[in-house]
């Protein structure tokens, strides 16, 4: 740890209260520098993207998220860099390790060097309490069709079958997308498809064909170049390296 990301920790929580965080099962917590690398996290973060506390450090959203993803968290990031201003309680979609569906709400709020300047941020996230119950009338809708997608996708469902479902055009259904997760349905397909083929791949003793059909890919090869653009490695290195870990 450099003496910035020394400053940056002591900045941003004393370290009791990072102790504090660290025993949370279902709240994500985490430290971020100016340039959006990963300072501290979580034990529940480490869990929630499968992968172990000291290989996140270092990395950025773009090294630990799918792309959809990672994009929209920096946006928000950036912008607290830039203004110095909070984001509290922002509505989120996150597929966690084993492609269950989660609405939580997150806060980001900026870290202040020394000198009063911002010097990275720092954020919770935490899931609500029942999601028909609690998440806005907009969000429920989307509850329902995600669910949809998540128990279908053996069945190779597209774009068209969700649209099918939702009862509304590709068109529409790609715009209130975009509203609402800032990214379309076939890039929430593609996190699914992922985040279930991770599972299948630690507690099944199925092979990377069979998973590739459970999962909805139209091959094997297709699975394989899907699964690393987003975990940058193949099914067979991932399903390795969690036996050996």
């Amino acid at each position: 740890m450099n003496a910035e990301n020394d400053e940056l920790l002591g900045a941003a929580l004393v370290e009791p209260l990072l102790s504090l965080f660290a025993g949370l099962p279902d709240v994500l917590c985490w430290v971020k520098d100016a340039e959006l690398r990963t300072v501290w996290v979580n034990p529940t973060v480490a869990y929630y993207v499968n992968m172990r506390e000291e290989d996140i450090i270092g990395k950025t959203d773009m090294e630990i998220y799918p792309e959809e993803l990672a994009i929209n968290f920096e946006k928000d990031d950036r912008y607290v860099i830039r203004t110095g201003e909070g984001i509290v309680g922002k509505t989120e979609l996150l597929v966690n390790r084993f492609g269950t569906v989660e609405w939580r709400k997150i806060t980001k709020l900026p870290v202040l060097g020394k000198n009063g300047k911002v010097i990275g941020t720092t954020g919770i996230s935490v899931p609500f309490d029942n999601a028909e119950e609690s998440l806005p009338d907009e969000y429920q809708a989307f509850s329902r069709i995600i669910e949809f997608a998540r128990e279908n996708l053996h069945k190779r469902i597209g774009v068209s079958d969700l649209a099918a479902f939702a009862g509304m055009s590709e068109s529409t259904l790609n715009r209130r997308f975009r509203v609402i997760l800032q990214y379309n349905p076939q890039q929430l397909l593609a996190q699914l498809r992922v985040a279930k083929a991770c599972q299948l791949l630690q507690e099944s003793v199925l092979n990377v064909s069979e998973i590739a059909e459970r999962c909805g890919y139209d091959s094997p090869a297709a699975f394989a170049r899907a699964f690393k653009k987003v975990k940058h490695t193949t099914p067979r290195g991932f399903r390795a390296a969690r036996k050996a870990g």
